[in-house]
């Protein structure tokens, strides 16, 4: 070992990570047992146990790939896979494993199918590199790079035992078989040919004579030069190391494990670093020095964890304009690419800080604004601007990181320069910044603090610091026209204007002029630690004058129906004009109220600053209905609907859903439509929401709902939507009639009623019919004479109708979720109705061969939790008619459901659809039957199936709930491919699709611990397209 050399080139390649490593079976041979000792199986160890597990034998003689050809042929290429793969985990990686990724390697390729490289990776506290393994062609190479930091291509050219579901790789467990089994992966080899043409390759693990070594240096003498190569291997003879020395091949005389130690001990950390440790006299931050003292490490260190230095040069993650324009302002990447639009309150803080240069003295500087105007975006260009025009230190503090005055004071001295520093979210950290401030006062620090925040809680917060160092307050507000006008600029540039790319230019600029025009509006500010009620209504408490909070609740009243409130007509109602809500209203309200100019009518409007805000503060004050009802029509008896604000907020007033919500006093809500009948006239919609009103209101008439309807009827005959209501109200009288005559009478209304109905583009007249024969159905289950076979007939032929119109209901509106509570009202009546259960007993006994009696009997008994009564019902039905879908489906989901024989779903679940149905469900559940018995090819295949033929909307999202199947599969265990802020990708064997991660799952401490190649656990739930994780298991 202390005779071993380092070849000065290999040394100087690997340091420029110009360095292809290419392992083989001796590297994998130095892995560990867990219990030591033991080291993994030689090929011919590999060959007896597979022989003796598949075989009950040991066969003589044999190579390891074609012992697995013919333990395929008894069992399954899988199951052969699984035991190699299982065999292999029993391993632990080697120290000399640990070591490779504290060094750059430009790819490593390997022979090996174990995951040892992956392992070192995945353990490593802080690789150099994140290694990306490929074991196929069809692999995308620049998608998984460009979406992986400092990515690290790791060819697995025998395949990979993580792959082992993957029947188009298959292990090549034997060199001379690679021919056969080539498919799929040809393009690995002739990807580490090309690389080899121009990077030196370092072979460990394999002997000189190896046909790997030998076919590839052949070949690549074959096309020409190629660089020296490397060999690692012990015990060569110094004849050999010649002949090959001749051939431009270094042959290096150690083992694995002593020559990686030798080149740790080689090769100094700073040397290999990935970017390159930067000494630290050479920090951009030097270039400020006035002294040759080096900067100290607990400085060093703050510039790497708490403070970022503003500067010319620095390396900025890229921004894509999608995302930025998105609202993901990462870093500086945005501000670096220019895609932030020009702001006015940026000029105004930078010609402010250049009028101050050369002051001695402390400064603090605030930016304050509305949650969502842009503070974040306007604080990092002003940081990045005076970096570059100010030449003084600038620096952002990162979020999470600590103010020391320590450090501000070595800078300072060691520069003897302004500093300037950037705090976001400055309330958080107000007891630091005044220390700060104060010791930089005590020790002639000069250093100017610019702190962003919003308005309302730095004056709750900030206002004993702002004073004690007051400098500059500058307020970002809405975007104005010629920031509108550089936005749609910025948009059209980077393809990003979305819906807004088929209006004309104008229409765009009056899509903002129309909406909130802050940047992002934040609705649930909790930096506070409080609910966002609380906090409004705090916000609301501290106006004054009294007046400003009853303006203000004007404003809400409106608003929060998305109206804008008129300034005539605050002035009306309030007998305030808009000249003296400049001179006395205008300051106290600046942080709540918005103020625009309507462009055709000059006539100013105000807002509040979201609809949400304005709801709660209504809400919350006017806690009684009276007092809600009273401020409701004040402002309604004003309203001017030729204006379209006024128009709006009397259309939403008029909504009957809306009044249910804001009014529980039924007498109360009357009075609000009375008061907008007399300011309207009468008019359909009105009358037509009245009833609405009426009908849903808790303690509403259904006559005068009736009555209310037929009036917009006769206003406007051809309504639907009237038609709907008065189904429902003949439907409710139904319900509460008491005789039979009646019920029939007002049930057959309805039908007719909604037999006028022509529009199918909603299910709401389809749901109503089902609920009148639900109706119907627990009558007649309640009349039905079981000793006459005619009733007990009509009662079973009623039962089958009602559920054969609710299934096709469910089939023709899928994502109505009304349909599914109905399914689930009529299992309720058949378990609830002695009668209903006695009558499908002898519908049943009389015959056995039809899956409707058959599926509502067992479930009847279901409901009665006698599950093995249900199970002979189904098993009986389905000797008569062993191919029927629905049955078998039915059968399947008791078996699954009630944890029965698991064994034998399968076969029901593959008679419950066929192949020229689109039926979605039973593919579903076939589906995660088939992960769970290891068929994960075939599952994928289901699942892409189910994509195609399920219903936008359908299982799309990630299910809160697992399935009874997902909970049988217990915890899956994979390895993180990609990662991102807020989700990553992990591989499994368990599916040959890669399953997504939410960060959700997690904290943010052990989020963050997670990287590409680390090992994860986790239960899975799944969507249309397979699973996803579920649950994470820490470990």
């Amino acid at each position: 070992m202390n005779d071993l050399i380092i070849p000065s080139s290999l040394s100087q390649a690997l340091k420029a990570g110009k360095i292809i490593l290419f392992l083989g079976a001796g590297a994998s041979m130095e892995a560990v047992s867990a219990c030591g000792g033991k080291h993994p199986p030689s090929g011919g160890q590999l060959t007896k146990i597979l022989s003796e597990k598949f075989l009950g034998r040991v066969i003589p003689d044999m190579s390891l790939m074609s012992m697995a050809d013919l333990c395929t042929s008894k069992s399954s290429y899988t199951a052969v896979a699984e035991t190699i793969r299982d065999e292999l985990k029993k391993y632990k990686i080697s120290d000399a494993h640990k070591l490779i990724p504290s060094f750059k390697w430009h790819t490593i390729a390997t022979t090996n199918y174990d995951t040892f490289i992956e392992d070192a990776y995945g353990e490593h506290p802080s690789p150099l590199q994140n290694v990306l393994p490929f074991v196929k062609d069809n692999q995308p190479i620049e998608s998984r790079i460009s979406s992986t930091p400092n990515p690290l291509v790791l060819l697995k050219l025998h395949g990979c035992v993580d792959h082992a579901y993957d029947k188009e790789v298959p292990l090549i467990l034997d060199p001379s078989h690679y021919e056969t089994y080539a498919n799929g992966r040809r393009r690995l080899f002739s990807r580490l040919e090309d690389f080899a043409h121009e990077m030196p390759l370092l072979f460990i693990g394999y002997q000189l004579g190896d046909p790997h070594i030998l076919s590839i240096v052949r070949r690549l003498e074959k096309d020409g030069s190629r660089p020296e190569c490397f060999v690692v291997a012990p015990n060569v003879d110094e004849d050999v190391k010649s002949h090959w020395a001749s051939k431009r091949i270094t042959c290096i005389d150690a083992r694995f494990g002593e020559f990686i130690k030798k080149l740790d001990s080689t090769i100094p950390a700073a040397a290999r670093n990935l970017h390159g440790l930067i000494p630290k006299d050479s920090l951009p931050l030097t270039k400020h020095f006035r002294v040759n003292t080096p900067p100290s490490d607990e400085l060093f260190k703050s510039l790497e964890t708490d403070l970022k230095h503003i500067h010319a040069l620095m390396v900025v993650p890229e921004q894509t304009p999608k995302n930025f324009y998105r609202g993901f302002d990462v870093d500086f990447g945005g501000i670096a690419a220019s895609l932030d639009v020009d702001r006015r309150v940026s000029s105004d803080i930078i010609l402010t800080l250049i009028d101050r240069i050369g002051v001695n003295g402390v400064e603090l500087n605030l930016l304050l604004g509305a949650a969502g105007s842009g503070k974040s975006t306007v604080l990092k260009r002003v940081g990045w601007d005076i970096s570059r025009d100010f030449d003084t230190p600038v620096f952002w503090l990162n979020d999470g990181g600590f103010l020391h005055f320590k450090t501000i004071k070595e800078i300072f001295n060691l520069t003897g320069k302004r500093i300037y520093l950037l705090v976001d979210n400055a309330t958080n950290c107000v007891e630091e910044i005044t220390s700060i401030l104060d010791k930089a006062l005590e020790f002639s620090v000069n250093i100017t603090i610019l702190a962003a925040d919003r308005t309302s809680a730095w004056n709750t917060t900030g206002d004993e610091i702002e004073n004690k160092y007051r400098g500059d307050v500058f307020t970002l507000g809405q975007l104005n026209t010629k920031e509108i006008d550089g936005l749609l600029a910025k948009l059209g540039k980077y393809s990003a204007l979305g819906v807004l790319s088929a209006f004309s230019p104008e229409e765009q600029k009056q899509a903002f002029l129309d909406a909130d025009r802050h940047l992002l509006v934040a609705l649930h500010e909790v930096t506070q630690g409080k609910p966002f009620e609380e906090i409004l209504m705090d916000e609301y408490q501290s106006l004054t004058p009294f007046k400003a909070q009853q303006l203000y609740l004007d404003i809400c009243t409106l608003h929060q129906f998305n109206a804008k409130v008129r300034a005539g007509l605050i002035s009306r109602v309030s007998g305030i004009p808009f000249s003296l809500y400049q001179e006395e209203f205008f300051k106290p309200l600046e942080d709540v109220v918005l103020v625009q100019t309507n462009k055709y009518t000059g006539e100013h409007e105000y807002m509040a600053r979201h609809k949400r805000v304005a709801s709660l503060v209504f809400k919350q004050v006017f806690s009684e209905d009276g007092d809600r009802v009273k401020q409701l029509v004040r402002l309604i008896e004003s309203l001017d609907e030729g204006y379209e604000s006024d128009r709006r907020a009397l259309n939403a007033l008029i909504k009957g859903k809306n009044i249910v919500d804001l009014i529980g006093n039924v007498d109360a809500g009357r009075e609000v439509y009375d008061c907008i009948l007399n300011l309207l006239g009468q008019r359909w919609y009105i009358f037509h929401q009245r009833a609405t009103f009426e009908l849903k209101h808790r303690y509403g008439s259904l006559d005068l709902a009736e009555a209310s309807a037929l009036q917009a009827l006769e206003i406007e005959p051809n309504r639907s939507a009237v038609q709907h209501t008065l189904a429902e109200i003949s439907r409710r009288k139904a319900s509460l009639a008491k005789t039979k005559t009646q019920k029939e009478f007002y049930r057959n209304q309805a039908r007719k009623r909604l037999s006028k109905i022509k529009s199918t583009r909603s299910g709401h007249a389809e749901s109503s019919m089902c609920k009148i024969m639900l109706d119907e159905l627990k009558d007649l289950a309640a009349e039905t004479d079981l000793n006459n076979e005619n009733s007990v007939s009509e009662l079973v032929e009623k039962s089958k109708m009602v559920r054969q119109k609710i299934d096709k209901a469910i089939n023709n509106y899928p994502l109505e979720v009304d349909f599914q509570k109905l399914r689930s009202n009529f299992f309720m009546i058949l378990k609830e109705s002695a009668k209903a259960k006695q009558a499908l007993e002898k519908a049943w006994a009389l015959s056995k061969n039809g899956s409707g009696v058959s599926m509502q009997l067992a479930r009847v008994y279901l409901n009665e939790n006698d599950v093995t009564k249900a199970e002979e019902i189904l098993i009986e039905s389905l000797q008569e008619v062993p191919d029927d879908s629905m049955l078998n489906l039915e059968m399947a989901r008791l078996i699954i459901e009630h944890k029965l024989d698991i064994d034998k779903a399968g076969l029901y679940l593959s008679r419950s659809y066929r192949s020229s149905d689109k039926n979605y469900q039973a593919r579903y559940l076939h589906a995660q039957y088939l992960i769970l018995f290891s068929e994960p090819e075939s599952a994928a295949e289901l699942f892409t199936q189910i994509d195609e033929f399920a219903p936008r909307g359908y299982l799309s999202k990630y299910q809160s709930e697992q399935t009874p199947l997902a909970k049988r599969l217990g915890t899956i265990d994979g390895r993180v491919i990609t990662k991102q802020a807020s989700f990553a990708f992990v591989s499994t064997p368990k599916y040959p699709e890669n399953i997504f991660v939410s960060s959700a799952l997690y904290s943010t401490s052990e989020w963050d611990k997670v990287k590409i190649n680390s090992k994860m656990s986790f239960t899975i739930g799944f969507t249309r397209q397979g699973p996803v994780a579920h649950t994470a298991i820490e470990k």
